[in-house]
């Protein structure tokens, strides 16, 4: 018998995150399930009407009810008051209308609506977590630990650990740290960042002896620190010079160029730019692997980005440090990846083109794609746990 669900999201549907990880899952759950979605969509999102238009379509295609909320930010805490009430009372009306089985809130801030009407109404919870998200705040965006801002949002974590029939984590690694907190581990689930491998697959990785394409995709800041990596690059253009490293962000291109500047780096060897979704799989396919660097912090044991998955499923490896327990393990002794401690070493940087040289290794990418990022799997298993609890 197919459940109800009402999935609660404060990303927007028609950001490149939301379209990723909320809307791919649901069109494969919706097959087995009756689909209610609210999510907060950017003003120039929905104003966008041809955009607007297109996701609508796509939602109504695949029988999800959604039901866009605009998202305010004009004033500081304000707005996000006005947010979460918008969110109470749109799901308010959709439980009054139908008889919701699973509420499915993605994060933490959802959960602030969602707990009140657990009170109210008759549901299971599933607290899909994406990562500890005040310690998050803690170790990239300057919050303190004594503030009320985050003692109150890890208030919240506690009610909503302790409140839900299902819990959902990227990481094996959080999921045991929440055991060890006295947590059960039966209601615990791990699915990582999944990707959809029909949208990322390799296309071919000829010409790999003549010039050579490094990439690096996503944030430069915050949870990531671009400068290792452009450190890395560095060092190994001190030893040759067919390499480029191509640079796929939102973030300002001027202050990665001014980076690189003092580290040494020609401009003429970076390529600095912003790429759109659907153009993402040809690029990614254009490279020889993808480097990044994170930021060592606590928060970390609950990180999976999705970037790992997309690369893997091009059949293109990685290069990163040990973040955590989880991508230790994932890469292994396995040929998908290789991970450095980013030293600004000659050695690393003949390590590096070491891996790249050797192309054999590529056959494991896409098998570890398979096994561990593929949306197949993931959505499977979220529509097992609605059909358990």
């Amino acid at each position: 018998m197919k459940k109800n669900i009402l999935y609660l999201s404060y990303d927007g549907l028609m950001e490149p995150l939301g379209e990723s990880q909320v809307l791919n899952y649901l069109k494969k759950i919706s097959l087995t399930h009756n689909v209610h979605l609210i999510s907060f969509e950017k003003i120039v999102d929905m104003q966008n009407v041809q955009k607007f238009q297109k996701f609508k379509e796509v939602c109504s295609t695949h029988q999800i009810n959604w039901k866009p909320l605009r998202y305010s930010q004009f004033i500081r805490y304000v707005s996000s008051l006005q947010n979460i009430f918008n969110l109470f009372i749109q799901a308010l009306r959709i439980l009054i209308a139908n008889n919701i089985h699973v509420v499915h809130i993605r994060s933490y801030m959802p959960g602030v609506a969602a707990l009140p009407l657990k009170k109210i109404f008759t549901f299971s919870l599933v607290f899909d977590m994406r990562g500890l998200w005040a310690d998050e705040k803690v170790d990239r965006l300057g919050w303190e630990e004594n503030q009320f801002k985050y003692k109150f949002f890890k208030f919240l974590e506690t009610k909503l650990l302790k409140g839900s029939e299902s819990i959902i984590t990227l990481t094996n690694g959080l999921k045991s740290y929440l055991i060890e907190q006295g947590y059960n581990g039966k209601k615990i689930t791990t699915i990582r960042t999944c990707v959809n491998l029909d949208e990322f697959y390799p296309i071919n990785h000829q010409n790999k002896d003549a010039s050579i394409n490094l990439g690096y995709l996503g944030s430069a800041d915050t949870a990531y620190d671009i400068r290792p990596v452009l450190e890395l690059f560095n060092q190994i253009l001190c030893i040759q010079q067919n390499i480029k490293l191509k640079i796929f962000t939102k973030s300002d291109p001027e202050i990665i160029h001014k980076i690189a500047n003092k580290i040494g780096i020609k401009s003429k060897f970076l390529d600095v730019g912003f790429c759109n979704r659907e153009d993402l799989n040809v690029a990614i396919n254009d490279l020889s692997l993808i480097l990044f660097y994170l930021k060592p912090s606590f928060s970390l044991l609950a990180s999976m980005p999705t970037k790992i998955g997309e690369s893997l499923g091009c059949n293109v490896p990685i290069i990163c440090n040990a973040f955590n327990k989880d991508i230790q393990e994932l890469m292994g002794d396995s040929n998908a990846g290789k991970l450095i401690e980013f030293n600004n070493t000659q050695e690393e940087a003949l390590e590096t083109l070491n891996f790249i040289g050797n192309y054999a290794q590529k056959s494991t990418c896409r098998d570890l794609a398979i096994n561990e990022f593929n949306l197949e799997l993931g959505a499977q298993k979220i529509s097992d746990i609605y059909y358990a609890i």
